[in-house]
């Protein structure tokens, strides 16, 4: 792999990294090149280019013994979008050398890590959501050192470094860490996905079986991943998909906090003078002819929740929704309240909490959020999801 060439072995080598696929510089694909820009696809042909390069990068690196790149892999996105699709092709690449260790049990099992031992990589499927108090697991196991394991009726040892696996993580949501510190953010290479397919007219029935069933399929993707990664090696550069730590953290906030992230691109502020003095005020923006917006201080709560929704799809997060496909609404009234510090706040005194009142509106009695300015993205939006 450092030499980035074939070799005949004069005597027999032990390695991990084992594929019942060939090296196929030739292989002519199926199914995988559709797959790849169907889902990756992007707002410019450019865009989804440079997407399916860093995907090939990183699964080029999977190839590659210990963890050099200090790298923590996250397939992440809203449902039914081709997470699994990708974790089960690459599983299929190092079949029989993988394994499934959720790190919030090394926590909790001093005898976790032993299922690592003579695996080359660790595919976790769905992550803990919860908040993360402590980054020390994932750096242990996503830095480039030795890791102590103990076996069940073994004595315990340390796992060097080239044997450690990488671990890969597919989850509709990332977990929420409490400190996420540069030295944790510049370790996450996150693999987004945004595009829905489950129960679309773009849906593939089988599509996992279909390319892992495919020699040229898995044998496109295997020499083309590891001639991506080998020209990043070469001209000394880093993953396409690792981001800055400040894009890192935007992202991570996205898919760990979702709900907090659209009510964010929808409302503004929270503004009380403004709902006691006039139905309609200035808002803080102005729209793109350059002329003052007015706004009304207050959202429809039906309206919404099927933005939320609409948004949902469109920005590609996983957020939790009823039986019916709607927002639940006190889970809902408890994220605007922490986004805009409202727990102790009501607008009447009457109580301490804010909360939504009823108002005639248009001769129409409906509930709403009292004292909320929308953004000029809110609207917009609106609009479009009623086309």
């Amino acid at each position: 792999m450092k030499q980035h060439k074939l070799i005949e072995p004069k005597k027999p080598i032990f390695t991990l990294i084992e594929s019942p696929y060939a090296y196929n510089p030739d292989a002519k694909p199926k199914n995988i090149i559709d797959y790849l820009e169907s889902t990756f696809k992007r707002e410019s042909k450019e865009k989804t280019e440079n997407e399916i390069r860093g995907v090939l990068q990183v699964i080029g690196y999977l190839f590659t013994s210990g963890n050099i790149y200090n790298t923590l892999i996250f397939l992440v996105g809203i449902g039914g979008s081709g997470k699994g699709t990708l974790a089960t092709i690459i599983a299929e690449i190092f079949k029989g050398n993988t394994t499934q260790l959720d790190f919030s049990k090394i926590e909790k099992d001093s005898h976790a890590t032993s299922i690592l031992i003579g695996k080359h990589l660790n595919i976790v499927r769905e992550t803990r959501t919860e908040i993360v108090e402590d980054n020390t697991t994932y750096k242990i196991l996503s830095g480039n050192d030795s890791i102590d394991v103990n076996p069940k009726n073994k004595p315990p040892y340390e796992l060097p470094a080239e044997e450690v696996p990488k671990s890969l993580m597919n989850a509709n949501n990332l977990p929420n860490f409490r400190n996420p510190d540069v030295s944790i953010l510049q370790r996450f290479v996150l693999i987004e996905f945004k595009n829905i397919f489950r129960n679309t007219s773009d849906d593939v029935r089988n599509l996992a079986e279909l390319i892992t069933n495919s020699s040229d399929d898995m044998e496109w993707l295997i020499y083309n991943s590891l001639q991506e990664f080998k020209k990043m090696v070469e001209s000394n550069e880093d993953f396409i998909l690792r981001l800055n730590e400040k894009e890192t953290l935007k992202l991570l906030h996205k898919h760990s906090k979702p709900l907090n992230y659209l009510i964010r691109k929808l409302i503004l502020k929270h503004d009380a003078e403004a709902y006691e003095t006039d139905i309609k005020i200035m808002n803080d923006t102005v729209n793109s002819n350059g002329a003052t917006k007015f706004v009304t201080p207050y959202i429809v709560a039906d309206e919404l929740k099927e933005l939320i929704v609409y948004l949902s799809k469109k920005e590609g997060v996983q957020i939790p929704l009823d039986k019916t496909g709607k927002v639940n609404g006190k889970k809902l009234l408890n994220t605007i309240r922490d986004e805009f510090d409202l727990f102790d706040y009501h607008p009447n005194d009457s109580s301490k909490k804010y909360t939504t009142i009823n108002k005639r509106i248009n001769g129409k009695q409906q509930r709403i959020y009292p004292e909320l300015i929308k953004t000029e993205e809110y609207d917009i939006l609106l609009k479009e999801m009623k086309k």
